[in-house]
């Protein structure tokens, strides 16, 4: 989660790390470290040598990885992306920041001093989404940014009647998961939807590669559509929120990006108003996908 003018948080060999290991739904890690100190639901980072509970008032110890699992007091599980379900304590269908004020809190009140690190959705009170996203300084005004299987992160999901397509943006209401629209901060998108068995069953996926497409334009953005539900385009918005989700690298292929949505700024700012992407953005797509 790099933050401009500030160290920038990667798989590091300390404390037994080797890297990411993906593991169907998410991608986690065992890792060994004496009296780690932790609890499952703890944010946490590493300082180089060691892991450590994150805090977000500093942009050198933004959380990177939410404990899934601790089998004793010298070892744990921590997942960078992807879907838990050891979790407890949740309120359903809320965004949960990284605290500024105590060390591997995970809150759902957003900041509005420090950093807006959001690391999770929640989607029961014991479940949710481990969210890979970058951090953002709070504004001086006090507002925040808005909230595998080999080469991917995916779930399969039954849902009655879902109504979706593959390539639908989709996100969940807390009871439901939705066809994502970015006239609104509640209803942008989190996955796309890579495979529909039936009906009642299809198949998400929050980051990584998909070849499941079709009608795309290679060596495009796709954003979550402002006027149309579900709907990825390679126009970006110019009201409403910038949404990037997809960048295709043929006509049925592409890497799902988990970045986070911006509010589009006034127009004079360049590019009809929209939030451009960064250097920042393109190094958190390589620590992500290898890139």
């Amino acid at each position: 989660m790099p933050i401009q003018g500030e160290r920038t948080h990667v798989i590091l060999g300390g404390a037994g790390v080797t890297g990411p290991v993906a593991a169907g739904d998410k991608i986690e890690k065992d890792i060994s470290q004496i009296a780690h100190g932790f609890d499952v639901g703890s944010a946490i980072y590493n300082t180089g040598s060691a892991f450590a509970k994150a805090r977000s008032d500093s942009g050198i110890t933004l959380g990177v990885w939410v404990v899934s699992a601790v089998a004793d007091v010298d070892n744990f599980t921590a997942v960078q992306a992807g879907f838990v379900d050891t979790l407890s304590g949740l309120t359903t269908g809320e965004y949960y920041y990284v605290s500024g004020a105590a060390s591997g809190v995970l809150t759902s009140t957003a900041p509005t001093t420090g950093y807006s690190n959001p690391m999770l959705f929640s989607t029961s009170t014991t479940t949710g989404w481990v969210l890979p996203f970058r951090a953002n300084a709070v504004a001086a005004s006090g507002s925040t940014s808005a909230a595998t299987a080999g080469d991917k992160i995916q779930k399969d999901i039954s849902q009655t009647a879902h109504g979706f397509s593959i390539g639908s943006a989709i996100y969940n209401t807390g009871s439901a998961f939705a066809k994502a629209r970015a006239d609104s901060d509640v209803t942008l998108g989190l996955w796309i939807v890579s495979a529909v068995a039936d009906v009642d069953n299809f198949t998400i996926v929050q980051a990584g590669f998909v070849d499941t497409l079709s009608g795309l334009t290679a060596g495009e953005y796709y954003y979550v559509s402002t006027a149309a539900s579900g709907v990825l385009t390679s126009t970006a918005p110019t009201t409403g929120y910038n949404n990037p989700m997809l960048f295709s690298t043929s006509t049925t292929a592409g890497w799902v990006l988990p970045f986070i949505a911006s509010a589009v700024t006034g127009s004079g700012s360049g590019g009809g108003g929209t939030v451009d992407f960064t250097a920042e953005d393109n190094i958190l797509a390589n620590q992500i996908f290898g890139g």
